[in-house]
């Protein structure tokens, strides 16, 4: 029989696809079982073993700062200051239980090597629900797959994802004519990449279709990747700051592409970052056959190594997390009676630190930050402006359309039908593609270099959110 989706998998995996906890093997495929032998010493072992001390460092960072984290959320909420005005409204009325774009697919299935038509759903909560057709989706039958899309990016040619599956393995290459990887039937794919996990491969029948589609998923993706809630005022800020932390302790100051998704997922990719390269290093020269071959079994091991990862740092985190916000009250008492001494130790800590930094630190700034100041300001602020000045020119014209079709179609008694579509325009993928393509041309060009910036993707991003919001 086929087999179910684990209990409890992460986000993306498919039927079938599951880890032999008694064998040496990675066990992965969709449909049939594919045994990749990792010739080494119980693997299955080496990456819990792995996990597990990346997993222990990281939580005692996270542990202090949860500590950092609530000390400082109780002190605003004593001295009254509270956390920063938020310069946006935000909704009243949740978006909860709609669809915000529907419509058909041609999918890949790499167990029949076929491209099959799939009945897609984008819901509120932006994960990509594919179903076998319409019907299947109307009669409430479970969906064949659901895709949180945190972290990949999406590809729209054969030979840009070629390119990175190359780069993911050293010594392999493959021209998009004769590669058995993919081979895509019309002139307009989408394909969703992820360094470590699973890749999902679609196909459209015109390029009409392929940009509304991208324009679709392109907003799961920005949606996704924001996935630790902004209104948490503990456990969202000492997550952030262990992250930055942890990644400091290993001399890694720059900003971080694969900070993206819910905490599991960013801790999953915190992990794969550092197990990645040592796996590749152990496997790839045991990996046998043609480059096509070799890369495809690669990814397969990947994503059985991700998922791996993925449900012991769940499960970890999900410990700790608990066994935290049981101790929070004890935790609160202790401040609350000794909030004035910690305090004064902070400050007087602090003092003597700055006694001994800012001479050397304003000489820093002076030196090697403030002269580029302007230009960073530039490059960010000139598409920023566009982007927002398109979001009122969008609005302008949505209301303008409304008013006429008042007066044209029935007067007030239409009013509440069209303000109801103006109030989802912000979720309206196509109609706000205008607004967040203005953030395309941003280049930081000289700068990345100069503060470790290892792309743009992350201003583009929040400032797309801000758009939305």
């Amino acid at each position: 029989g086929r087999r179910q989706r684990p209990e409890g998998a992460p986000p993306g995996v498919r039927r079938g696809a599951w880890l032999d906890p008694g064998s040496r093997f990675l066990v992965v495929g969709p449909s049939r079982t594919q045994f990749l032998h990792l010739d080494m010493e119980s693997p299955r072992q080496h990456v819990s073993e792995k996990t597990g001390k990346i997993l222990t460092e990281f939580l005692r960072f996270y542990e202090d700062q949860y500590g950092v984290a609530l000390f400082s959320s109780m002190r605003h909420e004593i001295e009254g200051t509270g956390l920063p005005q938020a310069q946006l409204l935000w909704r009243k009325v949740p978006l909860d239980e709609r669809i915000i774009f529907s419509g058909n697919l041609f999918q890949y299935q790499e167990d029949s090597k076929k491209w099959r038509n799939r009945f897609s759903l984008v819901p509120h909560n932006y994960g990509l629900v594919l179903y076998d057709n319409k019907v299947a989706y109307e009669r409430q039958v479970p969906p064949r797959a659901v895709l949180n899309s945190a972290g990949y990016k999406i590809l729209t040619s054969v030979d840009q994802y070629l390119e990175l599956v190359g780069n993911s393995l050293p010594g392999t290459t493959a021209k998009s004519g004769n590669t058995p990887i993919l081979k895509c039937p019309t002139q307009f794919p989408l394909i969703l990449w992820h360094p470590y996990a699973r890749h999902y491969y679609f196909c459209m029948m015109a390029e009409a279709e392929q940009d509304k589609w991208q324009a679709v998923l392109q907003d799961c993706v920005r949606h996704c990747n924001n996935g630790i809630p902004e209104d948490s005022k503990v456990e969202g800020p000492a997550f952030t700051d262990a992250i930055r932390m942890y990644r400091q302790s290993k001399e890694l100051y720059g900003t971080w592409d694969m900070l993206c998704g819910n905490e599991v997922q960013i801790l999953s990719n915190l992990v794969m970052e550092e197990l990645g390269p040592e796996l590749k290093a152990e496997l790839a020269p045991r990996l046998k056959g043609k480059p096509q071959e070799r890369q495809r079994q690669w990814l397969q091991i990947s994503d059985a190594v991700y998922r791996l990862v993925y449900e012991q740092a769940r499960a970890r985190f999900e410990e700790v997390l608990s066994r935290l916000q049981r101790a929070r009250p004890a935790m609160e008492a202790v401040v609350r009676t000794d909030m004035d001494q910690i305090i004064t130790s902070k400050e007087h800590l602090a003092s003597k630190i700055r006694a001994f930094i800012l001479p050397k630190a304003e000489v820093c700034v002076r030196n090697h930050v403030q002269p580029y100041i302007p230009s960073i300001l530039e490059a960010l602020m000139v598409p920023t402006s566009h982007g927002f000045a398109e979001v009122r020119d969008v609005f302008f014209k949505e209301v303008t359309d409304m008013n006429l079709n008042v007066i044209n179609e029935g007067g007030i008694d239409k009013l509440g039908e069209y303000m109801e579509k103006l109030s989802q325009l912000a979720f309206h993928p196509l109609k706000m593609q205008s607004c967040y393509g203005k953030m395309e041309p941003l280049r930081l060009d000289g700068l990345q270099q100069r503060f470790d910036v290892s792309s743009t993707s992350v201003f583009k991003q929040r400032a797309q959110i801000h758009m939305r919001e």
